[in-house]
């Protein structure tokens, strides 16, 4: 097994204590001033844990039912918002030093992104989709379909039940 594969088997077996650990980093990290004035230093880092983040949130949601071209794009997609800052930041340094105009790196990095939204657009069947599927979706979803089954169960006895008594009682003349 590969150390990528016994990496999402713990995220897998430990999911609050990697959430715990994603936490900690954010935490570490909070105070820009820890980097001794480097913005880049500190952007890149949040950049590193927030990717982080993502990568064990697709683990975490990676359900058999979901179409995993969607959630492939859907994952670029918050990969290039995640480190956006960090090139916008970079651009500004290099117009400062007068290599080149911050305007180009942004150009491309929306219009990567508006690709990566029309391709998950036309993926997902050209449906709305906003964002991947997080756990908690995946969940009160699930939950919604098993209350709507109980529903129609619930109705049938009834139907079953009230009709069955109506021709077993007896019809006033």
């Amino acid at each position: 097994m590969s150390l990528l594969q016994h990496y999402k088997t713990f995220v897998k077996q430990h999911p609050s204590l990697v959430l715990n650990l994603e936490r900690l980093l954010h935490w570490v990290a909070w105070n820009p001033e820890r980097f001794s004035g480097s913005e880049f230093a500190y952007e890149a880092f949040n950049a590193a844990v927030g990717l982080l983040g993502i990568y064990n949130e697709s683990i975490l949601t990676e359900h058999p039912d979901y179409n995993a071209t969607v959630a492939r794009y859907a994952l670029w997609l918050a990969a290039v918002e995640q480190v956006q800052t960090l090139v916008e930041l970079r651009a500004i340094q290099l117009e400062q030093r007068g290599k080149m105009s911050r305007y180009g790196p942004l150009m491309v990095l929306e219009s990567v992104k508006t690709l990566l939204r029309l391709q998950l657009w036309r993926s997902s069947k050209c449906t709305l989709a906003l964002e991947s599927v997080s756990k908690e979706d995946t969940q009160h979803h699930e939950c919604e379909q098993q209350l709507k089954d109980l529903l129609q169960a619930l109705c049938r006895l009834r139907h079953k039940y009230c009709c069955e008594t109506d021709m077993l009682s007896p019809t006033p003349q």
